[in-house]
């Protein structure tokens, strides 16, 4: 259905609801034998439609969990939210455009200097960050040294952070605390399957690093400027595939 497409359902939470609305109520497992999809991929289907109120659960006999399927109409209470989300973004980058803040741009060249403004982020106040991040980013190919030193500092002031992956790294795995500290989610394939550079974003601080061995890096510190990015990562970010 286009409509369910055009709300934000991936092709297999479109198979799930669809196999559900031809029963009253179905267990994972018919859903499961309807749909010809794994396990994982239907139970995760099945937490989006109910995240978009399109599903509601009941147990039977105490034990197995029924899924009943909300008809299509259901959708509107969802779609006015993202609405009105859109619309208070629209205005806020409204007010962001006649700020006349000073914007402050530091660069660096090599792993030193690149170091020196991940170390700006090691230390900062909110102790969150955003993320994009390609596979192959600077860190990666920084001293083993280094890289200990970076997770240390990292898990011992306790940095969360929402993250944003290339699609072909879904395979990827991670701890359970790993996931939770960093809520890993994955860009659609259509976007691009390489992220071209690193963006770190925390208190009022835009980082950028482009490069390998050999890496460059921009810090952008400016409120303004990463309120508005960080408005459009959220929406990115919550309308991408959580890691499961």
């Amino acid at each position: 259905m286009r409509a369910l497409h055009d709300a934000g359902l991936s092709r297999s939470e479109q198979q799930v609801y669809l196999a559900g609305r031809e029963q009253d109520r179905a267990s994972s497992q018919q859903l499961i034998a309807a749909t010809k999809l794994p396990r994982p991929t239907v139970m995760a289907a099945l937490k989006r439609l109910r995240e978009f109120g399109l599903c509601d659960t009941t147990r039977q006999d105490g034990r197995t969990f029924l899924y009943q399927m909300s008809p299509p109409n259901m959708l509107k209470p969802t779609i006015a939210h993202q609405i009105r989300a859109l619309t208070d973004m629209m205005t806020q980058l409204d007010e962001l455009s006649v700020q006349s803040e000073a914007v402050t741009v530091k660069e660096a060249k090599g792993q030193p200097a690149v170091q020196e403004l991940l170390e700006l982020a090691l230390r900062c106040k909110g102790r969150h960050w955003r993320i994009i991040a390609p596979h192959g980013n600077a860190l990666r190919y920084m001293s083993q040294d280094y890289i200990a030193y970076f997770k240390q500092v990292r898990q011992e002031r306790q940095i969360v952070s929402e993250t944003l992956w290339e699609a072909g790294r879904k395979g990827a795995k991670l701890p359970l605390h790993d996931i939770l500290m960093r809520k890993p989610r994955f860009l659609p394939p259509s976007i691009g399957n390489e992220i071209p550079s690193l963006l770190l974003v925390f208190d009022d601080s835009l980082l950028a690093i482009t490069g390998t061995t050999e890496p460059a890096a921009v810090l952008v510190q400016n409120a303004a400027i990463v309120t508005a990015f960080a408005m459009v990562f959220d929406v990115a970010w919550q309308s991408c595939r959580e890691k499961s």
